[in-house]
């Protein structure tokens, strides 16, 4: 099944010029992680656009640290709860000390996956809107960090996401 969410370029790109350079990029954010963490994989760093609409520093160029790391992509597929696995190598202090002190907090880790191609950085990410889960699960030791990532679990939010009350809908009171 094609993804919807990827713009006209990079599926050309993949289609017409399967050697272009993609560029996998992470951000991890945490009200205990200010400004967020937003590692490229690779060996070099790149100053990207982030989408008009993003919860942070949107429609701004901002910098993207080089970090080694591995990851499956969730699929796309009409059922089922996507997944991701990502696993960083030579993690470093300043990494770990974020994420250690966000993993006290019971507020979960937001991971947030973008693609951008090579000479498009200034254009914004190729997919839209990028794709935001929670880290689910987490292992770590001195040289690696293995996050399990997945959506929220919806079953246990609340339906209607409203608590009607007398407060905003007055008519309840007889």
């Amino acid at each position: 099944m094609s993804d919807a969410s990827l713009s006209d370029a990079i599926k050309e790109a993949f289609a017409s010029a399967p050697n272009i350079m993609t560029y996998h990029t992470l951000e991890f954010r945490h009200p205990a992680i200010s400004p967020p963490v937003r590692v490229v994989q690779g060996w070099s760093g790149i100053n990207a656009r982030l989408e008009d609409d993003a919860p942070e520093d949107p429609g701004d160029v901002v910098e993207w640290i080089a970090f080694p790391f591995e990851f499956i992509p969730p699929e796309v597929t009409p059922s089922g709860a996507p997944r991701m696995s990502i696993e960083i190598s030579n993690v470093t202090r300043m990494l770990m000390a974020h994420i250690e002190q966000a993993l006290e907090s019971s507020v979960p880790v937001k991971v947030c996956y973008r693609m951008y191609l090579e000479g498009g950085f200034l254009d914004g990410p190729e997919n839209y809107p990028p794709i935001e889960l929670e880290i689910t699960g987490i292992q770590a030791d001195p040289t690696r960090l293995r996050c399990e990532c997945g959506f929220p679990d919806l079953g246990q939010k609340k339906f209607p996401g409203m608590t009607y009350d007398p407060d905003v809908f007055p008519g309840l009171i007889q």
